[in-house]
């Protein structure tokens, strides 16, 4: 174990501190912090053993680490769960294989075991549950940092295709909503101002290979209706200002 220095603390109750444990014939670590009162960097392997359940199901298969490494201590529990969250984000350990974290910070990396016991967590809430969760949670807005983690977890990955079943789904749920007017109104607010520059030629033939081929929708007689009228009320408005046709108006 590398030898480190302890900060004076000023609650004496506690040492908060950051460490590393490996496997090394496996190449797995992980990384931790530990600041509840009564914390002692002295007690990692012998009365601590991490609270990752992960770390648990190793040690019960493998036996225990042979690396164990105190990173740094702290005078606060804040300043050591801090540190834990930048050394995470920092050097992308919760997307790396090698590494047992499954978060960063309070921002848990969704896998597929996570991701199935969620789902079958929340197949077994009763609609009770469901109903005081939704409360809590209504209105509830990211802190920066949550928000940079995520960022960081979920960049350059590609999202799976939805399946025909997920998709059929989405527009049955999608099918025949009309928004209401307060609806349109704040959709309208939060695009105005908004700059969109011109499309790249890549972007062009990106958009026209995905159109390849496919049929148009076909135009309803009230929508050719709609066409008409705007194309005669141009048409009167060009001639009435003696513009020639195809010419913009004001130019």
């Amino acid at each position: 174990m590398n030898t480190y220095q302890i900060k004076k603390n000023p609650f004496l109750d506690r040492r908060p501190y950051v460490y590393a444990i490996m496997w090394s014939d496996l190449n797995l670590a992980y990384l931790g912090v530990r600041h509840g009162k009564g914390c002692n960097p002295d007690d990692l392997w012998k009365t601590y053993f991490t609270s990752s359940r992960y770390v648990k199901e190793l040690r019960a298969k493998h036996g225990e680490p042979d690396h164990l490494e105190i990173i740094d201590t702290f005078l606060t529990g804040d300043e050591a769960i801090k540190a834990e969250y930048e050394i995470i984000l920092d050097f992308g350990l919760h997307t790396n294989p090698v590494f047992l974290n499954k978060a960063c910070g309070r921002q848990i990396v969704v896998d597929d075991d996570v991701r199935a016991n969620m789902i079958k967590a929340q197949s077994n809430k009763s609609a009770e549950t469901k109903a005081r969760l939704s409360a809590a949670l209504k209105g509830r807005k990211r802190s920066p940092d949550e928000c940079a983690a995520i960022s960081a977890a979920t960049r350059g990955k590609k999202r799976k295709p939805h399946s025909d079943k997920t998709k059929e789904k989405m527009r049955a749920a999608k099918l025949g909503k009309v928004f209401s007017d307060e609806h349109r109104a704040n959709i309208s607010k939060a695009q105005k101002g908004k700059k969109r520059g011109p499309m790249s030629e890549e972007t062009k033939r990106k958009i026209g290979a995905a159109n390849k081929g496919k049929a148009g929708q076909p135009m309803s007689d009230e929508a050719r209706e709609h066409l008409r009228d705007a194309v005669k009320a141009r048409w009167v408005l060009e001639r009435a200002l003696g513009i020639k046709r195809g010419k913009p108006v004001g130019s």
